[in-house]
């Protein structure tokens, strides 16, 4: 942990939070503002729903491939989280990313994107940073309000295994 000073000497702490603990990730820390990184270093299955909820500060994590469900909400509202290396998960969850306004590129990041079937209601909601979307070849169905207030996006490209796309999605 060590402390920086911000233009207007306030002081902000850089905070590391490792999980080494196997078992389902849970909410312990909701609407954290001061843990920037997160690495999960066990050998968790699950991030149950609303793990990192409004942490606003967080930028960086760190998810294992043994992670093959994200909850509603894990991440929602962490509006500095730039990027994100998902591993091999069938669904992106309601409202998983919604609010997080500085993420771009999920499903270039993915271990294994072929895997993705399903993205459900609000899932990035308000990403204001997605410009593009390549949706992955194997995704079904988009839920509403998917992609929905995502105010940059310029360019989705759809897959031929689409079949739903919900109301108001883009």
């Amino acid at each position: 942990v060590r402390a920086l000073k911000t233009k207007n000497s306030e002081q902000t702490i850089n905070c590391i939070l490792n999980i080494l603990e196997n078992g389902p990730i849970k909410s312990t820390f909701i609407e954290n503002e001061m843990i920037n990184f997160v690495d999960i270093k066990a050998n968790s299955s699950i991030i149950n729903d609303k793990s990192f909820y409004k942490f606003k500060s967080l930028n960086n994590i760190t998810i294992p491939k043994s992670v093959k469900e994200i909850g509603e909400s894990a991440f929602e509202g962490c509006s500095f989280l730039t990027s994100i290396e998902l591993p091999s998960i069938k669904e992106i969850c309601n409202s998983t990313f919604s609010g997080c306004s500085k993420l771009n590129k999920v499903f270039d990041k993915m271990t294994n994107p072929d895997i993705l079937e399903s993205i459900s209601d609000y899932s990035f909601y308000e990403c204001e940073s997605f410009d593009i979307v390549n949706l992955p070849l194997n995704v079904e169905s988009i839920g509403k309000y998917s992609f929905a207030n995502c105010n940059n996006l310029i360019k989705v490209v759809l897959n031929e295994s689409l079949t739903n796309i919900g109301d108001y999605s883009f």
